[in-house]
């Protein structure tokens, strides 16, 4: 059987020559021949029936009409029905597509915003660096400057000292010789008044002012001894003060570049813990939980209306597993934050890893 090429059901053909379905016109050959063929068949049958025939065909053809009026109306009403509901889900469609256009430009825009904001942020960060580690170089080239002069300062003094030592001992060496001189002369006219005993005063001084010229030397000798010791140690606490800058410089350098760490860090965590989260969300615990503080945990957990627990599990590898409900949109990081009895929350891929601080106590707080 051939289907109507408009509606795609079974074609049979009316009087009018059109599908009895949809009313749509089929002229074909095959479909005229097999009419000819028929009204041929029904006018012989016509012609020997006669008039009963005649009024049964009458009958059922206002039947057929009837009911074909009823259908087409019917169908026409389904037609009307389905044009008006395909409209709607154009429309709907339509909608959809721009609303999913303003959501992906308004996407589109906030990540630029983002990468805009986080370029800024990049920037600032490498100047305060910058600025720290030029502030941390100045202050230990200062410092280095300062004991450099104090080193130099500490030279001088010990050559001043140094000096006048020498000059002390030379006066002394001079004074000692001129009292010798003196001496003699006073040993000379001794002799010459009292002999013997002028002779033996003489030696005896002599000998004294030999020993006060040996005095003399050895006091110069560790008067420059002390002096180049002193120098000596100077310049080790110069060069140790030197040692000191430089370690002092390392570490500025170093907190300079830990603070720019800490503080990416933190930024990072910020970033993290403004996240909102939404429907189900799994928090796992680690750490060993007791059964005692996991339900407390649970009872902080639900003391906030817009959290609901919807099943707790465990797992070897994990450790203890809660799903959460969020009735709305909520910031659940910082939540989390904010329980007394939690140390430290932070995200890990889908879930939210929770670690509890130690109790302390019976508190039901910790």
């Amino acid at each position: 059987m051939l289907k109507c090429p408009n509606c795609g059901l079974t074609a049979e053909i009316t009087k009018d020559w059109a599908c009895r379905w949809c009313d749509y016109p089929l002229i074909s050959i095959f479909y005229a021949l097999e009419r000819t063929k028929r009204e041929a068949k029904e006018a012989e049958r016509t012609r020997k029936e006669a008039g009963k025939a005649e009024k049964r065909a009458e009958k059922e053809a206002r039947n057929l009409a009837k009911e074909k009026v009823k259908r087409e109306a019917e169908e026409s009403r389904k037609a009307r029905k389905e044009a008006e509901r395909a409209r709607k889900e154009a429309g709907k469609a339509k909608r959809a597509r721009e609303e999913a256009e303003r959501t992906e430009k308004e996407a589109r825009k906030l990540a630029k915003e983002k990468a805009k904001r986080k370029v800024e942020e990049d920037r600032k960060t490498r100047k305060e660096v910058e600025k720290a580690e030029k502030e941390a170089g100045n202050l230990a080239k200062e410092k280095v400057k300062r004991e450099a002069e104090e080193s130099r300062k500490a030279r001088k003094e010990a050559e001043k000292a140094e000096k006048e030592a020498g000059k002390l001992a030379k006066e002394k060496v001079k004074r000692e010789a001129e009292e010798s001189r003196k001496a003699r002369k006073e040993a000379e006219r001794a002799e010459k008044e009292a002999g013997k005993l002028a002779k033996e005063k003489v030696k005896r001084e002599a000998e004294e002012s030999r020993k006060a010229r040996k005095e003399a030397e050895r006091a110069e000798k560790e008067a420059g001894k002390l002096a180049k010791e002193k120098v000596k140690r100077e310049a080790e606490e110069s060069r140790k003060t030197r040692k000191e800058a430089e370690r002092a410089e390392k570490e500025a350098g170093k907190l300079a570049k830990e603070k720019v760490k800490r503080k990416v860090e933190e930024d990072g965590k910020t970033g993290e813990e403004a996240e909102t989260y939404e429907e189900e969300v799994k928090l796992v615990l680690p750490s060993l939980v007791s059964f005692e503080r996991l339900k407390q945990f649970e009872k902080h957990i639900e003391r906030d209306k817009n959290l609901k627990i919807v099943w707790t599990a465990g797992s070897e590898n994990e450790g203890e597993i809660i799903a959460v409900l969020l009735q709305k949109p909520l910031n659940l990081i910082a939540i989390l934050n904010e329980m007394p009895m939690v140390q430290e929350v932070y995200k890990k891929g889908e879930t939210i890893v929770v670690m509890l601080k130690t109790p302390i106590g019976n508190s039901e707080d910790y």
